[in-house]
């Protein structure tokens, strides 16, 4: 990838309009008037688990992104969690589809992937675009939503709040707000720390934010903190996703550097140099490419090979004329 300055335009627009409501289940919030919500869906294969859906009120939106909040317990009463509808209040009124559903317990993948296909298959009467999909997962629900997020590739970016999972691997592709909250018990905290450093080792895209002053759960509160931190991560899943969809080349472009510099900081060399040399197979003019070969070479102590490359990012005009 060339050097150069390249501007990122976001642009998002969010209708109020409020749209008159005549069909069955539908109601509408009384204090926000910004949301349709769609209660007891059943979108299991045999209608035995429901789902809530909460729909931006815009009649001129054809679709929006989706946002699921993970139930890994597998309660019924959760879809009916104060919790739960502060943060879909919020959601579906800053132009997200936001879904609570049931789960049986253990099947917590099984029932996702029947409730996307449920969405799939309704997407013009529930508005949901399945290619623009994240998910919230909070406390211990995240021991198996933030694995969940890991493997399916469907999901494209994950909103994870003061809870941990035992993960090893990390997607490079895979953008993570994860929150930690400072009043919170000091032996989770110390968990979600040792899940971030591994994260970062990973070279993982992962925004932490630390609430220092807030406790667990603190979003419940409904007060200026609470609401402003909701907003922030509901824009952060905005930017990424946007940016992902409208620039696909240049986000591939930039995992393959990602990988490749994972490999250096964790001093696999052999497989940093792989990683960058597939980078120069694609742009034999990435000047940089070129000097990080040349430090890897330098490590393994093969000069000559690195002088070859030094030479090379010269010539391509590199910047660190050092």
């Amino acid at each position: 990838m060339k050097r150069g300055q390249l501007v990122l335009i976001f642009y998002f627009f969010l209708s109020t309009l409020v749209c008159s409501l005549t069909a069955h289940s539908q109601t509408m919030d009384p204090n926000s008037l910004k949301f349709i919500k769609k209660s007891d869906l059943a979108y299991s294969k045999d209608d035995s688990l429901k789902a809530d859906i909460y729909i931006p009120a815009d009649n001129k939106a054809t679709q929006f992104p989706v946002l699921i909040f993970i139930n890994a317990s597998g309660s019924r009463s959760f879809r009916n969690d104060p919790h739960y509808y502060n943060w879909t209040k919020e959601a579906a009124s800053g132009g997200f589809v936001s879904v609570i559903f049931d789960v049986e317990p253990g099947k917590l993948k099984n029932n996702f992937i029947d409730l996307l296909s449920f969405l799939a298959k309704n997407e013009t009467q529930y508005k949901g675009d399945i290619n623009q999909l994240a998910i919230y997962a909070g406390s211990g629900n995240v021991i198996d939503g933030l694995p969940l997020a890991n493997e399916l590739h469907e999901i494209k970016a994950a909103l994870i709040f003061y809870g941990v999972a035992p993960l090893e691997k990390f997607r490079i592709d895979l953008p993570v707000y994860l929150v930690r909250a400072g009043l919170d018990n000091i032996g989770l905290n110390k968990r979600i720390d040792t899940l971030v450093f591994k994260a970062l080792q990973a070279n993982a895209p992962y925004m932490i934010v630390n609430m220092n002053i807030a406790q667990h759960g603190f979003e419940s509160d409904s007060t200026e903190i609470s609401e402003d931190q909701i907003q922030n991560a509901l824009q952060f899943l905005r930017r990424t996703m946007f940016l992902r969809n409208s620039q696909t080349k240049l986000y591939d472009d930039l995992y393959r550097n990602a990988i490749a510099f994972r490999e250096l900081y964790n001093a696999d060399y052999d497989h940093a140099l792989s990683a960058f040399r597939e980078i120069l197979s694609r742009d034999t003019s990435d000047n940089e490419a070129e000097r990080m070969v040349a430090d890897i070479y330098i490590l393994k102590g093969e000069y000559d090979s690195a002088l070859l490359y030094y030479d090379k990012a010269m010539l391509h005009c590199n910047w660190r004329k050092g």
